[in-house]
């Protein structure tokens, strides 16, 4: 009718956590870029505190496991590269820069 409804025919994308280990490497980039983004219509607080979160319990699993092997300086950003469970595991953390805009500059660009 509408298909299965056993939970013995779901499919999973990763069989084993070393699987899901192996493919983080996206997932945490994109944590680690939402967390430095400041909320506004298109990003929710939520989303942005959520992402902090996870990429701050990310850094402490790094840090207590002893799993970083390199760190590398670019214009993006640093990478960091860590070995989890084997498996090599590289992420980008980009540069925080605080953009202040005073109010003056805001008005003179509307008047030009």
């Amino acid at each position: 009718m509408g298909g299965p409804s056993s939970s013995t025919h779901q499919v999973h994308r990763y069989p084993t956590f070393v699987d899901a280990v192996r493919d983080i490497d996206d997932a945490l980039c994109m944590v680690f870029l939402f967390a430095t983004l400041p909320a506004n219509d298109r990003v929710s607080s939520s989303l942005v505190a959520n992402c902090f979160r996870l990429a701050a319990e990310w850094q402490l699993y790094i840090m207590h496991s002893r799993s970083l092997r390199k760190v590398f300086l670019s214009i993006k950003g640093i990478y960091y590269q860590a070995e989890v469970m084997d498996e090599t595991v590289t992420w980008l953390v980009p540069y925080q820069f605080t953009q202040n805009v005073s109010q003056m500059i805001v008005k003179s660009r509307v008047l030009i």
